[in-house]
């Protein structure tokens, strides 16, 4: 099979898995912990092969391993010491960790995420002439993108136990 059969396969996977999951939730069958990896590798996947036959091997590499890297420290920083996110930690729910601080699933799913991210501010900001402030605007709308995808992931990570806030809601001034 070649690499463009099997990524529009992944694809129409993570689409039928994502279904099953909403339509399980709806009639109460609870959500099997499985789903989380098998959604994160699913969609690893994808964005790596999408990637390299729309970016080209090297330049998929390339944000491979920078947001492994740049993902990685800031991970690990923020739970060793509490600086970057606050007071937070993972517990065994993503498996195994990088030097027990951050599990390496999250590295997945942010490149997961990071790369389809690329993908619709690619799709949103027309190119221009002036290559400077397309490629600003472009990081600035894939950071957004981002952001948008975190707020609404960290709240369902909580709930399923996933990480845990040291510090209550309520003395961060919520309700």
């Amino acid at each position: 099979m070649t690499l463009r059969r099997l990524t529009p396969l992944i694809l129409n996977t993570y689409a039928l898995l994502t279904l099953y999951t909403l339509i399980s939730l709806l009639v109460g069958i609870p959500y099997h912990p499985f789903f989380t990896t098998l959604f994160a590798l699913l969609g690893f996947n994808f964005a790596l092969l999408h990637g390299s036959q729309h970016l080209d091997w090297r330049r998929t590499l390339l944000l491979l391993i920078l947001n492994f890297g740049i993902r990685l420290l800031f991970e690990c920083v923020g739970v060793a010491t509490r600086w970057i996110y606050g007071p937070y930690h993972y517990t065994d729910k993503l498996g195994p960790k990088f030097l027990g601080l951050a599990p390496l699933l999250i590295l997945v799913a942010w490149f997961m995420m990071t790369y389809p991210s690329y993908v619709i501010a690619r799709y949103l900001v027309p190119p221009t002439k002036k290559l400077r402030i397309w490629r600003l605007s472009l990081s600035a709308l894939g950071a957004a993108i981002m952001t948008a995808w975190n707020l609404v992931m960290d709240p369902m990570m909580v709930a399923g136990g996933h990480w845990v806030w040291e510090q209550p809601w309520e003395r961060l001034g919520g309700s």
